[in-house]
């Protein structure tokens, strides 16, 4: 995710003054389509704090198995 941070900031940093002609002014149907690619990210980002959730929750559950398929059996059976 901090890589998409560094190229905004380059391409930032370029645009205003070292190649680029300073901001360019968009239609309005460029900026309603760049907000919908904005709100679209937002919401991919939401599906992958929900989907590091869920790993998360899976690598706890698998250490617990782990932990119980590590201790040694009990007899059950005392004749």
């Amino acid at each position: 995710m901090s890589w998409v941070i560094l190229v905004f900031a380059m391409s930032m940093f370029w645009s205003w003054g070292y190649g680029g002609r300073g901001r360019r002014r968009f239609s309005r149907q460029e900026e309603a389509r760049i907000a919908a690619l904005e709100a679209d990210l937002a919401g991919r980002d939401d599906a992958i704090v929900g989907l590091e959730t869920r790993v998360a929750e899976l690598e706890s559950r698998l250490d617990f198995a782990e932990r119980l398929l590590s201790t040694p059996a009990q007899d059950t059976d005392r004749t």
